[in-house]
């Protein structure tokens, strides 16, 4: 027992320092590396602007938020920030995998229903416990701070 609980302070401690560093990141592969992750800038007036990135040329970055497309011009930006992991949605899936034996039943489709209904019910109850650890470690990881080179 006190073996797994050092172990585990250990992993923590290495996990977090990990954490603590930024990461290079040349301007030219900054839409490649931030891919579909969330990417917060921080201006030199203190604005924030997050959004995916859409497009960055020598000048300027475009992120694509629900406000639309926002530009921010590259000697503006003072920090950035990006998302460790992309947003998951496992336990949604592991629901709707519960749910979809008893939906075939109002589609007519008595004999499929009655053959995936267990089925459904036994998988979408397996893997509920995991999906909500996976989506919990998923949404607490955070961001990481980069450094634009």
């Amino acid at each position: 027992m006190k073996t797994t609980f050092r172990a585990l302070v250990i992993l923590a401690a290495v996990a977090g320092s990990v954490a603590l560093r930024a990461e290079d990141v040349k301007w030219d592969d900054l839409c490649q590396e931030a891919r579909s992750r969330e990417l917060s800038l921080t201006t030199l007036d203190g604005q924030k602007s997050n959004g995916t990135c859409y497009k960055a040329d020598a000048t300027a970055i475009s992120l694509k938020s629900n406000h639309g497309l926002q530009t921010v011009d590259r000697e503006r930006i003072t920090t950035a920030r990006l998302d460790n992991l992309s947003r998951s949605h496992c336990i949604e899936g592991a629901v709707s995998v519960m749910f979809f034996g008893p939906f075939l039943y109002t589609q007519g489709g008595i004999v499929a229903a009655v053959l995936w209904t267990p089925f459904s019910l036994g998988a979408g109850a397996a893997a509920s416990p995991f999906c909500a650890v996976y989506d919990l470690i998923n949404r607490s990881t955070g961001s990481r701070k980069i450094t634009i080179i």
